[in-house]
C-alpha cells in the first residue's frame, strides 16, 4: 500500500543512516514488506505498537515506548545482556498519526557490531477492517543496495525473517484474548471478472453507463488505498477478460466487495467470482 507520508519516512531514513554510506547509496526502492490481519479493533492493536504495556503483551520483552516524536522506541529483548545490547537502545518515535500511522528508527542486533549504530526506519499502517479485524502493514526501509556491504544483507536477511513473527504474535496475542482459534491471514484471494451486460456495449455509448463506470473506477481506487486491492484492468481488445484480484476473509466478504461495486450493482457489469491462491506474488516472493 503506497502511503502520501511514505517519502517523509524515507526521507527521515537517509537523515538517520549517514554511515550507510560506507556501505554505498541507499536503495529508495529495497524495503522489507510485511503485512498481517489482526482480529481485534484498530485501538487495541494501535495500544499493542504505541505503549510499553501494550508491546510487551504480545512480545514478550520489556518495551519503553513514548509517543511523540523523539520519545523512546526502546524494545530489550534480552535485559540479562550488556546496556546497549539489550535491543534498540537508542531508538525513537519519528512520527505518527492516531490509529492510522507509525514510524521509528530502528537498529541492527548486537551481533551486526559494525553497522549496529546506524538507523533504519519502520513505518507501520493500521486500517480497519469491519468491526473487530485490523490489518497492519509494516515497512522496512533505509538499506544500501543489496551487494553494497555484506553485513547490511545480512541484517536486511535477519529483519526479512523476523518481522513476520513479530506480526504473528501481535495477531495470535490479540486472537486468543478474543477467544478466536485461528488468526486471520493477510488476505484470502479473490477474483471477479466483470463482463458489460450489453453486447453492443463498446459499439454504442452510455451517459448513465458512463457515469456508473466511472463510480466502478473511485470505489477500485478507494480499495487499492487501503491494501485491499491487488489488481485490475482488462483486455485492451474487447475479447479478452477484465479482471479484479483482491483480498477477503471469505466468500461472504469477497461477494460482498463483488457486488457493491457500482458497475456490478447497477447492471452495467455481470461479474463471476472465484477463489485464488497466490502461489506467486511480487514484493513478498521475489526475495
Amino acid at each position: 500500500m503506497n502511503h502520501p507520508l511514505a517519502g517523509t519516512c524515507l526521507a527521515a531514513a537517509v537523515a538517520l543512516c549517514p554511515s550507510l554510506g560506507m556501505a554505498g547509496e541507499i536503495d529508495m526502492d529495497r524495503e522489507i514488506r510485511v503485512q498481517q490481519v489482526v482480529p481485534a479493533l484498530v485501538g487495541d492493536v494501535w495500544a499493542s505498537w504505541t505503549t510499553g504495556e501494550g508491546f510487551a503483551a504480545f512480545a514478550g520483552a520489556k518495551a519503553t515506548i513514548e509517543l511523540s516524536p523523539g520519545g523512546d522506541f526502546v524494545i530489550e529483548w534480552d535485559e540479562s545482556a550488556e546496556p546497549g545490547d539489550r535491543g534498540s537502545e537508542g531508538c525513537e518515535v519519528l512520527s505518527f498519526h492516531h490509529e492510522k500511522m507509525l514510524s521509528f528508527s530502528w537498529s541492527a542486533p548486537p551481533q551486526f557490531e559494525n553497522v549496529r549504530q546506524a538507523r533504519t526506519t519502520v513505518v507501520i499502517y493500521f486500517q480497519a477492517e469491519g468491526e473487530d479485524r485490523t490489518r497492519v502493514t509494516l515497512h522496512h526501509h533505509g538499506w544500501p543496495e543489496a551487494g553494497a556491504d555484506a553485513e547490511w544483507d545480512s541484517v536486511f536477511e535477519y529483519f526479512t525473517k523476523a518481522w513476520p513473527s513479530v506480526l504473528t504474535w501481535c495477531a495470535e496475542h490479540h486472537a486468543k484474548a478474543a477467544g478466536v482459534e485461528e488468526t486471520p491471514a493477510a488476505g484470502s484471494g479473490w477474483i471477479y471478472v466483470p463482463a458489460p451486460s450489453r453486447e453492443d456495449f463498446f459499439e454504442v455509448e452510455s451517459e448513465s453507463d458512463n457515469q456508473r463506470i466511472a463510480e466502478h473506477f473511485s470505489y477500485l481506487v478507494a480499495a487499492m488505498k487501503t491494501g485491499k486491492l491487488l489488481f485490475a484492468g482488462r483486455s485492451t481488445d474487447n475479447v479478452g477478460p477484465a479482471a479484479v484480484i483482491f483480498e477477503a476473509k471469505d466468500e461472504a466478504e469477497a461477494r460482498a466487495f463483488m457486488e457493491n461495486d457500482p458497475a456490478v450493482k447497477s447492471g452495467v457489469f455481470k461479474a463471476t467470482l472465484h477463489p485464488m491462491s497466490f502461489a506467486l506474488l511480487r514484493g513478498r516472493d521475489q526475495r
